[in-house]
């Protein structure tokens, strides 16, 4: 998961980054990304990306459970709405 510092940020930072790193790995597998076309993208020192996620890993983990949070909301807010239909 993200560090402190990373939660922290302005939302409009978090959706940033959050944009760049899911356009990085959306090209290539994580096996290939490296953390400084990811710091060039940003336009951020690699010490700021290390103060936001531990390693690669981490940042692509995040990824996935933003997605799965955002589905699992949306799954929820259908519910809600045609709660009948269920």
């Amino acid at each position: 998961m993200p560090k402190a510092t990373f939660n922290h940020l302005p939302a409009e930072k978090k959706a940033f980054v959050r944009g760049v790193l899911l356009h990085i790995f959306a090209k290539q597998p994580l096996s290939q990304v490296k953390v400084s076309e990811i710091v060039h993208d940003l336009q951020m020192s690699r010490g700021i990306f290390y103060k936001y996620f531990d390693d690669l890993n981490d940042a692509y983990d995040y990824l996935i459970k933003d997605a799965a949070n955002k589905i699992h909301g949306r799954i929820l807010q259908q519910i809600a709405q045609h709660h009948d239909d269920f």
